[in-house]
């Protein structure tokens, strides 16, 4: 009995290690996933972006990196996955492609291909009015030009349309009514 005894240690024992390897080497590989992030991109602490036409989509123009502004939220895709982020320097969160808005997911060929002229809007005014734009449809309307001081454009504040406001113009009128 004593050398069935040790046998059956020895083999309790054995499988003890082997369950001990395989579970090692599944904890190593989840840790080797989990630890790859997302790199930061390099632009100015208050970058420039543009609209893509067509959209309410906004992409930083000063990086080669596609980094998109949405509806208040970030996007980026990376290595073949999307990820989202508050602010366009991360920190990025993985997002299953199902929950990507369909508009970042179809957008059209040369979308980087801005047309000559297409305002270029610091990220400070595009996160400051992107609602009212959207509410207004701005970029329906102006399809690209720059707004007045990059702000919209609202009924309060319509800007200056000709030289209603000039005050040489207003003399030119009273000169032509005296002749």
């Amino acid at each position: 009995m004593n050398k069935c005894k040790r046998y059956f240690k020895m083999w309790f024992i054995a499988l003890l290690l082997l369950t001990g390897v395989f579970v090692g080497t599944a904890l190593a590989q989840v840790n080797i996933n989990v630890n790859i992030g997302v790199p930061a991109i390099r632009v100015s602490s208050d970058p420039y972006t543009a609209v893509i036409p067509g959209t309410y989509i906004y992409f930083i123009t000063e990086s080669p990196e596609n980094v998109f502004f949405y509806q208040g939220t970030w996007w980026r895709p990376y290595q073949g996955r999307w990820h989202r982020a508050t602010g366009y320097n991360g920190p990025w969160s993985f997002v299953d492609a199902g929950n990507v808005p369909p508009g970042l997911r179809g957008l059209p060929p040369g979308w980087r291909n801005l047309p000559p002229g297409h305002a270029k809007i610091k990220y400070s005014q595009v996160n400051k009015y992107w609602r009212q734009w959207e509410k207004e449809r701005h970029w329906d309307k102006n399809a690209g030009r720059q707004p007045g001081n990059a702000q919209p454009q609202s009924r309060g504040n319509q800007g200056n349309h000709g030289n209603h406001g000039n005050k040489e113009n207003k003399g030119n009128k009273k000169e032509k009514k005296r002749k």
